[in-house]
């Protein structure tokens, strides 16, 4: 009791003599039956102590010594709840310096790298940073492959000391002390792009940065499906701080129901200066709220979309699968249905991402486009196995690079596996040519599927890659092994798993998700290369995929394929008067869109006849005609115009969302000048007109 008495007396004292600091949380009584020790006992316990530094919003510094930020603020706001007292401490180094060291006992927010579970103990997640690259819109960087030899700026911290040298080995390094620092040198074209993460950060450092330098036109790229998980850091040695930090991970959940973790993003995202800009405040949130409707109408097509598939597979199964070739045209004409919608939502969304400067609606319009892209890849699993099936799948061999194979598959899965904290290995035999011979886009393709599946499937252990080489009856194979430490497949279920539409238990689907096409694809791509796919597994303890294909050897010096050539933005050398040509009334908005974003002036028309009367009249630099249109299609309307006395003879670029034999394309090309597959991204409209016009904008 003397103990409660004095611990009570102090801490009451400095508070109310206006000695005690304002960022230090004070402790409270209590909690003591749960230990089995008594209150005097407990109160006497070192407060423990949290490191922090410069890290605005999140860690922030005042002039005067005071701290504050996003994380420290929440942390504090838990640690009163709890009765847990913290002794804040500054620390000039990362938590990877000053835990091991034992200079603190727990860390505000950490993110979650594999190698940093070795030496810190990190919560469930509390938020999720974004990665992107920042870059200037006359040299826009739309993927990271687009770093290669370009000067890459970065904050000199975790997670960019593990992330840059993996995901962009070629970009030429550029540390700064800071995110803003990192902007500032784009801006100011001292560096080509910025790597950047956290993207609620990065706004407000981006904003202050457009207002040193004024506005300024800037492209961003974000990678997709790649999010980094962060969470509350602690000694693994100090059991006191482990069990802290699981609890305020926990209590985080009771600031999010009331509110209190929304008052503090408030308080750093939204700084109103006066009664007036409340009221953009309010306005602001309507937008917001109504871009949002929009953002969930367009989920719930999509989910629509998918219900209407699932039905006429359903009504359409026991008449398509009498014959293969039937299911197969049947399936492909299907998802000719399903692309169309997808390139009005996906071009649409793509336009909307590119026009918007604020980031939560970015973030928004980035889940919509990742569902579309999601719908998407189970409509082009369809396509794949129509085209296996019905023999029309074109095999491209081609001189590949081991490395590069290896380069553009492998680091994504440990950044996911890393996620899910597992391990990661990839191992490559010296036996192993570093060119050999093979369709380099369908190996990969049966590579992410396996690794994909050996990363989803496993919840603890490890994945590894192998690669080697084996000869069996006479004949050289390069060979794959994806082995995992996962759920693992019943013996009695090898066959099925291969099946199109199979899963080896249907709880898999619940649990996991999928359309069971994976390996089926994968496994008919490895035949159509000429080698095959192998399992081996044990329920509950893991499975090994093995994928032969053969291996056609090649020197290094005949197979030398001259090195590909970034594409360069050229100016707008004049605006183009486009023609476009759709009876769908979404395609014709997204391609309006897309051309006024490009700097051109299109004319849009729904129907053959009025296409022809049209250039009749007026002469067009350049025409999209979609080739299927009811009345006069796209392939006859394309040749009267050609026929016609019109006023010019643009080029003519076909669009169009179906399957396209090797025939077909070769009659596209004799009697028009290009093609697009819907859904097209801008780039590739970009492209086209380039190609076609030696005109590009860029947007």
């Amino acid at each position: 009791m003397l103990g409660l008495i004095r611990f009570a007396k102090n801490h009451l004292t400095a508070l109310f003599s206006g000695n005690a600091k304002p960022y230090l949380l004070l402790t409270a009584i209590g909690c003591t039956a749960l230990s089995g020790t008594s209150f005097a006992e407990e109160s006497d316990q070192k407060p423990l102590r949290i490191g922090y530094q410069s890290s605005p919003p999140y860690q922030i510094i005042g002039e005067n010594g005071e701290i504050g930020g996003l994380a420290l603020d929440l942390i504090e706001e838990i640690a009163e709840r709890l009765d847990i007292e913290l002794e804040w401490v500054y620390c000039p180094e990362p938590p990877d310096v000053h835990i091991p060291a034992r200079d603190v006992d727990i860390w505000p927010v950490v993110t979650d790298l594999p190698h940093r579970r070795n030496y810190i103990h990190i919560t469930k997640p509390i938020y999720q940073n974004s990665l992107g690259i920042l870059s200037r819109s006359e040299n826009p960087i739309k993927s990271p492959a687009e770093t290669a030899g370009k000067k890459l700026a970065y904050y000199a911290r975790e997670p960019s000391l593990t992330l840059v040298p993996k995901l962009m080995p070629q970009a030429t390094p550029v540390p700064l002390p800071s995110h803003a620092d990192a902007i500032r040198s784009v801006l100011t074209g001292e560096s080509d792009a910025a790597f950047l993460w956290s993207t609620k950060s990065n706004s407000i450092e981006f904003k202050r940065a457009i207002d040193e330098f004024g506005q300024s036109s800037i492209s961003f790229f974000v990678f997709p499906d790649t999010k980094l998980n962060c969470g509350i850091g602690a000694d693994p040695l100090n059991p006191r701080a482990v069990q802290v930090v699981d609890q305020m991970r926990e209590e985080l959940r009771e600031l999010v129901k009331d509110g209190s973790v929304q008052n503090v993003y408030f308080k750093y995202f939204l700084d109103p200066e006066s009664e007036v800009s409340s009221y953009f405040y309010h306005d602001e949130l309507e937008l917001k709220n109504r871009r949002l409707t929009i953002a969930v109408v367009v989920l719930v097509t999509l989910f629509a979309l998918l219900v209407v598939m699932a039905i006429f597979l359903r009504r359409s199964s026991r008449k398509a699968f009498e014959a293969s070739k039937a299911k197969s045209e049947f399936l492909a004409n299907m998802s000719h249905e399903f692309r169309t919608p997808l390139n009005g939502i996906m071009g649409m969304t793509q336009l909307a991402i590119q026009s918007t400067e604020d980031e939560e609606q970015k973030e928004m319009l980035q889940i919509v486009m990742q569902s579309a892209d999601a719908l998407l890849t189970i409509v082009n699993d369809i396509l794949d196995l129509s085209k296996i099936e019905s023999g029309r799948l074109v095999v491209e061999n081609e001189p590949i690079e081991l490395s590069n194979l290896v380069k553009t598959t492998v680091p994504f899965f440990e950044l996911v596996a890393g996620q899910k904290g597992l391990k990661f290995e990839t191992r490559i035999s010296p036996f192993c040519p570093n060119v050999f011979v093979s369709d380099i886009v369908r190996l990969r393709q049966i590579l992410f599927n396996l690794i994909g599946n050996a990363v989803k499937f496993t919840r603890e252990g490890k994945v590894t890659v192998s690669i080697d080489t084996i000869r069996t009856e006479g004949t050289e194979y390069l060979l794959f092994d994806i082995k995992d430490t996962g759920v693992g497949i019943p013996e009695s279920l090898f066959k099925e798993i291969f099946e199109a539409f199979n899963q080896a238990d249907s709880s898999i689907t619940r649990g996991y998700g999928g359309t069971g096409l994976g390996l089926t694809i994968s496994k008919e791509l490895a035949l159509q290369l000429g080698g095959n796919v192998h399992v081996e597994s044990v329920p509950q303890k893991g499975s090994v995929f093995s994928v032969l294909v053969p291996l056609v050897r090649v020197s290094e010096k005949s197979q030398s394929a001259p090195p590909i050539k970034e594409l360069q933005p050229e100016p707008l050398t004049k605006q183009l008067e486009v023609l476009v040509v759709d009876d769908n009334s979404a395609n014709l908005y997204t391609m309006k869109a897309a051309l006024k974003l490009l700097k051109h002036k299109p004319t849009l028309v729904s129907n053959g006849a009025d296409a022809v009367k049209l250039c009749k009249n007026r002469a067009f630099d350049l025409i999209f005609m979609d080739l299927q249109m009811p009345g006069m299609n796209g392939w006859e309307t394309a040749r009267e115009i050609r026929s016609s006395d019109t006023v010019s003879q643009p080029p003519i670029i076909a669009i169009t969302a179906s399957i396209f034999s090797n025939e077909a394309k070769e009659q596209v090309f004799q009697e028009m000048d290009g093609l697009i597959f819907k859904p097209f991204e801008m780039k590739e409209l970009q492209v086209e007109i380039k190609r076609l016009t030696n005109s590009e904008a860029t947007a």
